[in-house]
């Protein structure tokens, strides 16, 4: 087996150049060691709602409320100069593998959800004149500024991918859905005609396509393609029965794909401003609506560990933020990507976070 040390060395290059530049967030942000992650819409017309699988072999996990009217930056350990600003337009809350501030999944108050899936063949595109941000960093810019898929189009042409090796489902709560990949140094988009099915894995999504086209019997298997379709014929045969009959039945399709590996399982509810969630450790659904939460700047910042154990609408018990408790979980998520990681770039990453203030008034 190869060493999580190894594995990132071989993939993203020698371990001096990811001291050096901007790159030494790769290591700490993206759990490298994932397994069968699969994303995908479930809509009867009602409701739209957008199901997430999280495998890997990282367990840990935290739950946080994003606050609007703040203002941030990216983490160019390289280069501070061409570092990333804006200030966030909308509240969301996200579920994060790593530091405050760097998403792998969210919804926010304006009914936009974005799930992240890792893809190998991924290749941002190179420097230009945008400012840049790192995958995690760019889901939280999304969910901090975007309200449909147009504006995430859009966002994507004002802020540049620097790194990254995943690919996107994004919706809004119209409805309307897209797949952002980069491949060859260009973003590819699918939506409307050409996002034939609303699904996502591990593998290009037109590659995915192409394949469940040309096979007249596909093989149950863990396969990108296998599950697409798995999930395909799920949606088209779903019948509502009441309210809470999609959640229900999006978990089943979440069952059907998941794996020994899958960590946590989430539902976007995009109309209803919900999140629900199971974990490995805690089977109970539990329920997170943000109609309720206030995300001004005039209260403290939520959080919670994803494995608490806890069971249905646990919106009112999030526990204030905790710095020493984010920090203690980036710590766990650095060290066990990044074993040879010095303490000062450890305490550098954690610290960043530190610097985002709210704004005078709130845009």
């Amino acid at each position: 087996m190869v060493g999580r040390r190894t594995a990132c060395t071989k993939r993203f290059g020698g371990a001096v150049f990811l001291a050096l530049a901007g790159g030494v967030l790769v290591c700490l942000f993206w759990p490298l060691a994932s397994h069968a992650c699969t994303s995908f819409v479930l809509s009867d017309g009602e409701r739209v709602l957008l199901g997430s699988n999280f495998d890997n072999d990282f367990k840990p996990g935290m739950l946080y409320v994003n606050k609007r009217g703040v203002r941030k930056t990216g983490l160019d350990l390289n280069d501070q100069s061409s570092s990333a600003r804006w200030t966030s337009k909308y509240g969301s809350v996200t579920v994060n593998t790593a530091p405050y501030q760097y998403a792998w999944a969210g919804i926010n108050e304006a009914g936009l959800a974005i799930s992240t899936m890792q893809l190998g063949k991924t290749a941002v595109p190179p420097p230009d004149d945008r400012p840049s941000l790192i995958s995690a960093a760019w889901v939280q810019y999304v969910l901090d500024t975007c309200a449909t898929i147009d504006e995430v189009i859009e966002a994507e042409k004002q802020m540049r991918l620097s790194y990254g090796v995943d690919h996107y489902l994004v919706c809004d709560d119209s409805g309307g859905c897209l797949v952002i990949e980069f491949i060859a140094g260009k973003p590819l988009l699918h939506r409307g005609e050409d996002l034939p099915i609303r699904a996502l894995a591990n593998a290009p999504y037109a590659q995915c396509i192409e394949l469940m086209r040309a096979t007249s019997r596909m093989p149950r298997n863990l396969s990108s393609e296998s599950r697409m379709a798995r999930l395909d014929r799920m949606a088209r045969t779903y019948k509502s029965k009441g309210k809470d009959s999609g959640i229900d039945y999006a978990f089943n399709m979440l069952q059907e794909v998941s794996a020994p590996s899958t960590t946590w399982s989430l539902v976007f509810d995009l109309r209803e401003r919900a999140l629900v969630f199971r974990t490995f450790e805690n089977q109970r659904s539990r329920r997170v609506n943000l109609r309720v939460l206030d995300f001004s700047c005039e209260t403290p910042v939520r959080m919670l560990n994803m494995h608490a154990k806890l069971q249905g609408d646990i919106t009112g018990q999030l526990e204030e933020y905790s710095h020493a408790a984010m920090a203690q979980h980036a710590r766990r998520a650095i060290r066990f990507h990044k074993p040879d990681f010095g303490e000062d770039l450890i305490e550098q990453s954690i610290t960043h976070v530190k610097s985002f203030e709210c704004a005078k008034t709130e845009d």
